[in-house]
């Protein structure tokens, strides 16, 4: 009996701290494995670019592309390659999906298929109260001509980004690197615009 006295008090004791350290919850990061927050997000989506840069990449990009998989419950996403070609073609890829042992929708994905390159991407989504989603994550880099701010030594960055929507097929991005103690806009591609790409009406208008 004083064993399991014993044992009950120090469950006691470590509930309290372990229920202090969990973060707050916001609409969308759901303990019930709810992916619903970024269904606005299924389909595909092109950035916004001026002609110019069109004309010298010599084809229209897809920034994104977000379709369901097993039953609804993950999402498979596939970022940056040609629009009207081939998705298995991307640069990266990478699935979405809820983790029950840490109560947040992960993600899990590869890039850079060219010599030199390499890398890991490992992070969670999550949707704030004023509607805008949120990507953190890290990126693991395995060569050193890969690694952006290589000055600042190691493999591993951890970035930022926001996706807010304009109009249900319009959104605005913002993507943020961590370093030197804060959130600091990563260069040119610290904001950008998205339209959703829909092969069958053609594209949307490039501003």
């Amino acid at each position: 009996m004083q064993r399991i006295v014993s044992i009950l008090f120090a469950v006691m004791l470590t509930a309290q701290p372990l229920a202090a350290q969990r973060p707050a919850v916001v609409r969308g990061f759901l303990a019930d494995s709810s992916l619903a927050f970024l269904a606005p997000l299924i389909g595909e989506w092109m950035p916004l670019l001026p002609d110019s840069m069109i004309r010298r990449i010599g084809f229209q990009p897809i920034a994104g592309n977000y379709r369901w998989v097993v039953g609804r419950q993950a999402i498979q996403f596939r970022e940056n390659y040609r629009a009207g070609g081939d998705p298995d073609s991307a640069l990266l890829h990478g699935m979405i999906y809820w983790n029950p042992a840490t109560e947040t929708v992960e993600f899990t994905a590869v890039a850079g298929p060219l010599a030199g390159e390499g890398r890991l991407f490992r992070g969670a989504y999550r949707q704030r109260e004023n509607g805008t989603i949120e990507r953190e994550y890290d990126v693991f880099y395995r060569t050193l001509a890969d690694i952006p701010g290589e000055e600042y030594g190691g493999s591993r960055r951890r970035y930022l980004e926001t996706v807010t929507f304009v109009t249900p097929d319009s959104i605005d991005t913002t993507l943020k690197w961590w370093f030197d103690g804060a959130w600091r806009p990563f260069g040119r591609f610290s904001t950008g615009k998205q339209a959703r790409w829909r092969p069958r009406a053609g594209p949307p208008q490039v501003q």
